[in-house]
């Protein structure tokens, strides 16, 4: 990879957004870029989200249908569900209102930090399939979100759901295996 260019950005840091500069874009301007995954930032806002020619593309750990927010993984373990979903989305300016690219279903693990590991891995085929249909295609199929009015789970700061998540594990981990014998 060393023969391959490189930017380094610095956006201005926002309470809940990265906000990118006029400076800031004209570093990505010379590549004429088809996408940019967003990896290890906030919430992106402005002219960046129009720069690359099929959008910034980001991975939301959750069907963003049910489970908007974080912690990745956490929620779909508490709540006893079959499934945790990943959706592949086109960044726009509202929150969670990006055109879906994809979604995929993942079986749901039994812990919380089995469950995130597990669907952080699997989001890769998500992405690189998007990727390759783009690179064949020439063009990506997106449907309309119609998420941007559901709930958003934060993470968890109370003790009662520290309980009910030690209550979920226990099942999973002692209960589930006590009924199979």
């Amino acid at each position: 990879l060393k023969s391959i260019d490189q930017a380094y950005l610095c956006p201005t840091k926002k309470k809940y957004y990265d906000w990118f500069d006029s400076n800031e874009i004209f570093k990505l301007k010379k590549y004429n870029l088809d996408i940019i995954l967003r990896n290890e930032f906030n919430i992106i806002k402005g002219e960046i989200l129009n720069l690359p020619k099929f959008g910034i593309w980001s991975l939301h750990h959750g069907d963003n249908d049910f489970y908007r927010g974080g912690p990745a993984g956490f929620w779909e373990v508490l709540n006893n569900e079959n499934t945790t979903g990943v959706t592949l989305q086109i960044l726009n300016n509202n929150l969670d209102g990006g055109n879906i690219i994809d979604k995929g279903y993942f079986p749901t693990q039994q812990t919380y930090i089995r469950n995130n590991i597990f669907i952080l891995e699997k989001s890769a085929s998500i992405l690189l399939k998007n990727i390759k249909l783009l690179y064949y295609n020439s063009k990506i199929n997106t449907y309309p979100s119609k998420s941007s009015n559901y709930k958003i789970y934060k993470y968890p700061n109370k003790i009662i759901y520290i309980f009910k998540y030690l209550i979920v594990l226990f099942n999973n981990l002692f209960l589930n295996k006590l009924i199979k014998k």
